[in-house]
C-alpha cells in the first residue's frame, strides 16, 4: 500500500512539473533538424536571413532556437510554426570572424532536440563595388519598342555584383543574375511614351553592399517613327561637343541646324535638334521628320572643354524609322582645340550613306552664326 502510494504520488509530481504525460506515454522530441539553411558569407553589420525547418512525431507545432557560433549568442525561441514548416531568423554580425550557425527545436510540449549540424559563415569587412560606368546602349527610340542596355563595375573584393537599372519612367529593373566583378550585364525596358529619359545603372555585391547609381545616359523616345534620328554621344571629356547638320535646298533655301538654330520639325527644313547637351556624355539628338532630294552633310564639332575631338570617344548612331542602321566612332587622327570631325552625308530619299569620318580644322560648309547658315 505504501510503495503503490508512493508511485502515485510521485507520478502526480511529474504531472504537475508538465513532463510526466509525456514520459508515461512516450511523446519524442522533435527530429534533429538539418543545418541551417543561409549565405555562407556575409558582411560585418548587414542584416541576413537563416531559415531552419524539421518535424516532430506527434506532428506538435515546434519552436527554433539558433546558435550563431559565438560564446552566449543564441536567438530567443521563435514563434511556434507547424512541424515542417520553415523558420526564418534575421541575424547581424558585427565583428569579423568565422562561425559555426547550429539551430534545435522544441516541441510544444517541452521536448527539445539536439543541436543540428553547423553551418560555417564568414563574416568580414565589405567594400561596396564601384559606381557602375555609364549604361550603353542606343541614344534613340521609338515609344512601344523593346530596346537593350548594358552595365558594368567593378568590385573591391572581387566579389560577383548584379546589376539593376533605373529606366527614368518611374520604372526600375528586378535585380539581374550575378557576373564576374568587371563583367557586364544588360536588360531590356520598353517606353511607352515619347520624351527624353535618364537610365542609370546600380551595382550590388553577393553580400549585399551597393554602389551608387551611375550617372545617366539620356535616351530619346520619339512618338513617331521618323526618316532619320541621328544620336551622338561621348566620353566626359571635352565637356561640350556640338552636333551640326546641312540640309539640301527646302522650300527655296539651304538651312544649318544646330545648337543656335534648332530648326523645326512641321516646317521647313522638318529637321530639328531636340537634345542639345552641354555637360558631357551626350546625347545630342537630331530628328528629319521629311526627307528631300540631295544631300544632308552631318558633323561634330569641339566647342568646349579639355581634350580634343579625337580624344571625346564619340561616336554617331543612325537610325532609319527607330531601327539602327550605321554607327560610325570618331577617328584618333590628331586634332586641335575647336577642330571638327567630319563625320557623313545622306540621301535621306534613298537611304545612301556616304562616310565621310575626317577630322579638319574646318566645318564642311561655311558656318557663321546667323539665323540660318
Amino acid at each position: 500500500m505504501t510503495v503503490k502510494r508512493l508511485l502515485i504520488l510521485g507520478a502526480g509530481v511529474l504531472l504537475l512539473a508538465g513532463v510526466g504525460c509525456d514520459l508515461f506515454f512516450g511523446n519524442k522530441a522533435p527530429l534533429k533538424p538539418a543545418a541551417p539553411v543561409g549565405p555562407d558569407m556575409r558582411a560585418v553589420g548587414v542584416a541576413g536571413s537563416y531559415r531552419a525547418v524539421t518535424t516532430d512525431p506527434e506532428n506538435d507545432s515546434i519552436a527554433y532556437q539558433f546558435n550563431w557560433g559565438a560564446t552566449g549568442d543564441t536567438s530567443g525561441w521563435s514563434t511556434w510554426v507547424k512541424s515542417g514548416d520553415t523558420v526564418v531568423i534575421s541575424k547581424t554580425w558585427n565583428t569579423a570572424g568565422t562561425y559555426s550557425v547550429t539551430v534545435r527545436a522544441r516541441d510544444i510540449k517541452g521536448n527539445v532536440s539536439d543541436w543540428s549540424p553547423a553551418l560555417a559563415v564568414t563574416v568580414r569587412i565589405n567594400q561596396v563595388p564601384q559606381t557602375p560606368a555609364l549604361p550603353t546602349g542606343p541614344g534613340s527610340g521609338v515609344k512601344n519598342r523593346q530596346y537593350w542596355f548594358y552595365a558594368t563595375a567593378t568590385d573591391p573584393d572581387n566579389d560577383m555584383i548584379q546589376f539593376r537599372f533605373s529606366w527614368g519612367d518611374g520604372d526600375t529593373s528586378d535585380w539581374g543574375g550575378f557576373v564576374a566583378s568587371g563583367g557586364t550585364d544588360s536588360a531590356a525596358h520598353t517606353f511607352t511614351t515619347g520624351g527624353v529619359f535618364e537610365i542609370m545603372v546600380q551595382a550590388r555585391d553577393k553580400l549585399g553592399g551597393e554602389s551608387f547609381w551611375s550617372e545617366p545616359l539620356v535616351f530619346v523616345v520619339t512618338d513617331t517613327a521618323y526618316p532619320y534620328t541621328i544620336a551622338l554621344t561621348w566620353n566626359e571629356h571635352p565637356r561640350d561637343i556640338d552636333a551640326h547638320i546641312w540640309t539640301p535646298a527646302i522650300e527655296g533655301d539651304s538651312w544649318h541646324v544646330y545648337f543656335g538654330r534648332q530648326g523645326f520639325l512641321h516646317v521647313a527644313p522638318y529637321c530639328s535638334l531636340d537634345v542639345d547637351d552641354v555637360s558631357s556624355f551626350g546625347p545630342e539628338h537630331i530628328t528629319i521628320a521629311q526627307a528631300f532630294p540631295g544631300e544632308y552633310i552631318y558633323a561634330v564639332h569641339h566647342w568646349a572643354g579639355d581634350s580634343t575631338i579625337s580624344t571625346s570617344g564619340a561616336v554617331v548612331r543612325i537610325y532609319n524609322y527607330g531601327n539602327l542602321v550605321r554607327t560610325l566612332n570618331v577617328p584618333n587622327t590628331p586634332a586641335g582645340d575647336n577642330w571638327w570631325w567630319h563625320v557623313f552625308k545622306l540621301n535621306a530619299v534613298t537611304g545612301e550613306i556616304t562616310v565621310l569620318n575626317v577630322i579638319d580644322p574646318d566645318p564642311p560648309l561655311p558656318w557663321t552664326m546667323d539665323e540660318r547658315k
